[in-house]
């Protein structure tokens, strides 16, 4: 091989590896860079604050603080709260376990009407009758008794058997109305003549509760309508006192004997119909009557003995509304 075909080969191995050599550095800016793609990071999940019982809450029992806790939950149960604050204090209508949410429904809706009683007082529906209420006027219609006024309740009772025994007297002094008639009942007794019968809910001390449910069911029970001022109620620490219809358990201690005067105690024991009319032989004396005459007899026959008189009925008249029954007691 001569001088110049070497000289040309080797131009053209040359130029082969220059060739090759931009090849490469085209090839690889002609290549999209890498794209690294990041994994999706997950957004965190939602919580809400809501309030649990830290330890069980048994019915009727104020809730306190210590007893609730607050946790974060992924969703928020309708009906419960995140603030403590705002059930301390309620008492729950039923027993709530560990670890349970709170709900408004757990603490019940007390009536509005509970609210305007004091403790040992109960209110007590029943159908009346005014007296004092349905006459005058005022701001142009009729005086009646409202609720927020204060009434006297007046008893009455027929004997049907000896008329010296029915009687008509105070039951309850200073009574408080809670709730009176109703717009039906109001617009009936405008136009009804003869005494005005209406619903009433009366606020009672808890051991008159059973006198005034008595004298409901078997006599005929009447409100006279008290001024805003008159605070004069009745000493019934002047007066014999009725026994209550369940007696006590005998052989109790003094502590126990004293718990008995207790107002749920008394409401206990209860009352019945002769100890709250108080008619008694040593009361009201019987009418007279004439002393029988034994028939004349020689001495020689015996003296015939009398037959025991039966003891006279005592008979009572119950009226309910327009209806009249005599019963014996």
């Amino acid at each position: 091989m001569n001088r110049a075909t070497k000289i040309v080969a080797a131009v053209l191995v040359a130029l082969s590896l220059g060739l090759a050599v931009l090849a490469i550095v085209l090839g690889r800016q002609s290549s999209p860079p890498e794209v690294v793609v990041a994994a999706p990071v997950a957004d965190p999940a939602p919580s809400y604050p809501v309030v649990v019982a830290d330890a069980e809450l048994p019915v009727g029992q104020p809730i306190e603080a210590r007893q609730l806790k607050v946790v974060n939950l992924s969703i928020f149960p309708p009906g419960t709260n995140g603030d403590i604050d705002a059930f301390v204090g309620k008492k729950p209508v039923r027993a709530i376990p560990v670890g349970r949410p709170i709900y408004e429904s757990d603490l019940g809706a007390a009536s509005p009407l509970s609210f305007a009683m004091t403790d040992g007082e109960r209110a007590i529906a029943l159908t009346v009758e005014e007296i004092g209420g349905g006459s005058g006027t005022s701001s142009g219609g009729p005086n009646r008794i409202s609720a927020g006024d204060f009434v006297d309740v007046f008893f009455s009772l027929k004997d049907q058997s000896n008329v010296g025994r029915s009687q008509v007297r105070l039951l309850l002094s200073r009574v408080r109305v809670l709730v009176y008639g109703s717009g039906v009942t109001d617009n009936l007794a405008v136009a009804q003549s003869g005494p005005v019968t209406r619903p009433a809910v009366l606020v009672v001390p808890l051991p008159d509760v059973p006198r005034l449910l008595l004298a409901t069911q078997h006599g005929r029970v009447v409100l006279a309508l008290r001024a805003p001022g008159d605070d004069a109620v009745a000493d019934v620490n002047l007066f014999h006192q009725p026994g209550p219809a369940l007696a006590p358990r005998p052989g109790l201690n003094d502590a126990q004997r004293a718990s008995l005067r207790e107002p749920s105690n008394q409401a206990y024991a209860g009352m019945s119909l002769g100890g709250l009319v108080n008619l008694t032989e040593e009361s009201v004396p019987a009418s007279p009557s004439p002393v029988p005459v034994p028939p004349a007899v020689s001495p020689a026959s015996p003296t015939p003995r009398q037959a025991p008189r039966a003891a006279p009925t005592r008979q009572v008249e119950i009226i309910r509304g327009t209806q009249t029954e005599v019963v014996p007691f």
